[in-house]
């Protein structure tokens, strides 16, 4: 055999041995999830549990559950290996919704990163402090008008039986909403320290120390106006130190001051 002979034999014998070795590896090993031949997805739970894999489309999902009622299932698809969203359902009264995107990202992963949480506790049930309770969702507070004349004194000491205070006012809207609830004159939860039998005005704080930073005075209000103190309270002459919302002022609903023995509505207001 001569030496051309030869070699283009060699030459032979090398291709195919190479065209096996790298069918073997395609058999071995597959292809990238783009390329073709063979794909790999799969299925994980993740709770110390078990582990499943299919072949498919190239997609992967991973879901993890929790104790009691909070979950949270993630999904996510790779196209192109360029983008991957995720989405996440938390139990317990909220969801939330998010999604990450990227070069390149192992498809046995799942979900992307949570977004922002939804849901979230409903209107408080009012009945639950009185039958006869109003919800205001501003606030999230509940409110009761209290028909019955009292005085500021026993109105919020009626208020706090029941777990309330007298109202209190942080807004213009808020301050609307109280009258709506009550057109007519009733007290509201500010008074100014002074004495009954001290004529010059004090100065105005909220009785649950909560800042005192709205305010609703009708024109020249609060002046500690002089009254009759009435026989029941010894006679002579008694200031206003106690406010309350009337419809004597430029429009109803505005505040004025007032003697504190003196008997009308009141409002008695929850905050939470």
């Amino acid at each position: 055999m001569n030496a051309s002979r030869l070699s283009s034999q060699s030459t032979r014998t090398f291709c195919v041995s190479s065209t096996a070795v790298a069918l073997w590896a395609l058999i071995s090993c597959g292809t990238p999830s783009n390329g073709a031949l063979f794909q790999k997805s799969g299925t994980q739970n993740v709770a110390g549990e078990s582990v499943t894999s299919d072949a498919g489309a190239g997609s992967g999902a991973t879901g993890v559950s929790g104790a009691d009622s909070a979950s949270v299932a993630g999904s996510a698809s790779v196209a192109g290996g360029a983008s991957v969203a995720g989405s996440a359902d938390v139990g317990g009264g909220g969801t939330a919704n998010g999604g990450t995107s990227g070069a390149a990202m192992d498809p046995a992963q799942g979900g992307g990163t949570a977004g922002n949480a939804g849901g979230g506790a409903g209107p408080i049930d009012c009945s639950t402090r009185s039958k006869d309770a109003t919800y205001y969702s501003e606030t999230q507070h509940c409110y009761l008008v209290v028909l019955d004349q009292s005085s500021y004194q026993d109105a919020q000491a009626r208020c706090a039986s029941v777990g309330a205070h007298l109202l209190t006012i942080a807004s213009e809207a808020e301050n609307a909403f109280a009258w709506s609830l009550d057109p007519n004159e009733h007290w509201i939860g500010t008074s100014d320290g002074k004495g009954a039998k001290e004529n010059a005005p004090g100065t105005y704080t909220w009785l649950t120390a909560e800042p005192f930073t709205y305010r609703a005075w009708s024109t020249n209000q609060p002046d500690a106006g002089r009254t009759s103190c009435g026989d029941e309270n010894g006679g002579g002459d008694c200031y206003e130190h106690c406010a309350f919302q009337w419809t004597g002022g430029e429009r109803p609903g505005q505040w004025n001051d007032r003697y504190c023995m003196h008997t009308i509505h009141s409002v008695c207001e929850w905050d939470q």
